[in-house]
């Protein structure tokens, strides 16, 4: 019995680890999502996500990529409610929980027009355009560890040009951990209706649900432990999501798009940044040489910064007033959300100090919040657009096979891929 018991008790920790989009939040307005351990035990519920069998808070295995459970999760239903969110804007889901330090994995988010209200919609009918995709960002920090070191909040931009209408959001966390098994990914999908108001003229075309992908696409079965790249499974993304900022620029784990955010954002010598966090990750292990030559690059020290940075967020933790709160907001975020979460425990050596710094500097280049870069810089710049179409060329290319034509003497498309 005691046996049955512990086994029970393993499951439940297991089972609870797992999570759902609690909250939508667009501007000032908050939307429920559907959360299974309330509102199927409520008369008449309002909620915006939609309902799904996953009571156990578990995941839709990819076996199941071609039918309709992977769509909006197991037996998904659509809400009653809209997100109302203006094209051009962001709306913030906010997770209930996350197992981030195992579960790993990417972060993509899809949308399909509902051609009346979203509450009513057939999913099998909806088209899916991709419209952002987050997966490994540098070694062993993933779409996943951003969501965890947010608070387990995701922010999702809806495209300025989108046309207004009504769309079911799409947005799925696939976690790794078992990656490399045949079927040992689990797929987390989440479904929101929204309404989007303003916009453009864009209608883009998309794909059903159950043909996202499949079990076996290198993007699903998927080793993320020896593996140093991530292919990011599903359709290319929509014409419509070409990147309108930087923030905007999905980056891959290669040698080309490592060492091109690297010379973008990464400051050998300055801890302006977060001269906090530098002390703590860098300069800690600097040899008095070192130290000055910083010194010397950036015009003094930062002793005196980091010392005023950690004051001030003394007196905000002491005195949380109005006053307070909007002298020390960026400091309170910085330390907050990056020493009380991810980054509190100190770097063991110097090399690892000195890649954890990297992996902040990149993350907050690509999030848009580099206060140091011009982003109009890249924003402007068509050839950081290059990387994207390349890829989508060669997964054209690999996807034409020769055929025979007929009349003809030899198969179509053998000479070469001008005659694709």
């Amino acid at each position: 019995m005691l046996v049955g018991i512990t086994a029970l008790l393993a499951t439940a920790a297991t089972v609870s680890a797992h999570g759902f989009v609690q909250t939508i939040t667009s501007g000032s307005t908050t939307y429920d999502g559907y959360n299974p351990n309330v509102h199927p035990y409520q008369q008449n519920p309002v909620y915006a996500g939609w309902a799904a069998n996953n009571g156990d808070l578990g995941f839709v295995e990819p076996n199941a990529a071609g039918t309709p459970d992977v769509i909006c999760h197991k037996a998904g239903r659509p809400g009653s409610q809209h997100v109302v969110v203006q094209a051009g804007q962001s709306i913030t889901l906010q997770w209930n929980t996350w197992p981030g330090d195992s579960h790993k994995g990417p972060i993509i988010d899809y949308l399909a027009r509902c051609s009346g209200s979203c509450s009513t919609v057939d999913k099998t009918s909806l088209r899916f355009f991709k419209i952002a995709q987050q997966g490994l960002i540098s070694p062993n920090n993933w779409a996943t560890d951003v969501l965890g070191r947010n608070s387990n909040r995701w922010t999702v931009r809806i495209p300025s040009s989108l046309q207004a209408g009504n769309y079911v959001l799409r947005h799925e966390i696939i976690a790794l951990h078992s990656g490399a098994s045949p079927n040992g990914a689990q797929l987390y999908p989440q479904c929101i209706n929204i309404q989007v108001t303003g916009g453009g003229s864009s209608q883009p075309s998309g794909t059903p649900g159950t043909s996202l992908y499949r079990a076996t696409d290198p993007g699903i079965l998927h080793n993320i432990y020896t593996s140093t790249t991530y292919p990011i499974p599903g359709p290319s993304m929509s014409n419509i999501s070409k990147r309108e900022h930087v923030r905007d620029f999905q980056v891959e784990v290669s040698e080309v798009r490592e060492s091109k955010v690297a010379s973008l954002c990464y400051l050998p010598a300055a801890g302006s940044a977060d001269p906090v966090l530098y002390a703590h990750l860098v300069k800690r292990f600097q040899t008095p040489a070192e130290r000055a030559a910083d010194g010397k690059a950036k015009g003094y020290g930062l002793t005196l910064e980091a010392d005023l940075l950690r004051g001030e967020s003394k007196m905000f933790k002491l005195s949380p007033t109005t006053a307070s709160r909007d002298t020390v907001t960026n400091t309170q975020h910085s330390l907050d959300a990056k020493l009380d979460e991810s980054w509190d425990q100190p770097a063991a050596d110097r090399a690892q100090g000195q890649q954890l710094w990297r992996v902040f500097l990149s993350e907050r280049f690509i999030l848009g919040d580099d206060d140091d870069f011009d982003y109009t810089t890249v924003d402007e710049n068509e050839e950081y657009d290059m990387m994207e179409r390349q890829d989508e060329e060669e997964k054209w290319y690999d996807e034409e096979e020769p055929g025979w034509e007929a009349g003809a003497s030899s198969r179509h498309g053998e000479t070469g891929v001008q005659d694709f």
